[in-house]
């Protein structure tokens, strides 16, 4: 399909957890249970989500979520509508697929809502 293999030595204060989709020159970092992978041809790069199956829900480390994403990167199968939630280790990502509820949701663009978005989230 044309994609190849690459890696990128990043600066880990910068992209503690990795980084996203460009934007112009620069990257996104990806931050926890915040930042999710779209289709940008269904949802722009840097869209604001809310997404209230997850407001609410208590996360591993005990936060609680707001519903609050960003779309910060895309994928090779996410494509139309359906996103993909970077949840950072496998652990917490094993924590995402058992949730109930989590698997359809609806998702809204955030507006006013989530205006002020937190770094994600901390260990």
């Amino acid at each position: 399909m044309g994609s190849r293999i690459c890696y990128a030595i990043l600066d880990r204060d910068q992209f503690p957890w990795g980084r996203g989709a460009p934007v112009g020159e620069t990257y996104i970092p990806l931050a926890p249970f915040r930042s999710v992978a779209v289709d940008p041809i269904e949802i722009p790069i840097g869209t604001r989500l809310y997404i209230p199956a997850f407001k609410g829900r208590r996360l591993p480390n005990g936060q609680v979520h707001d519903g609050c994403f960003r779309a910060d990167d895309t994928g090779l199968i996410v494509l139309g509508r359906l996103i993909d939630l970077f949840a950072g280790k496998k652990s917490w990502a094993q924590w995402a697929s058992r949730q109930p509820g989590l698997h359809e949701v609806r998702i809204y663009k955030a507006a006013g809502r989530c205006k002020k978005l937190s770094s994600g989230y901390r260990r």
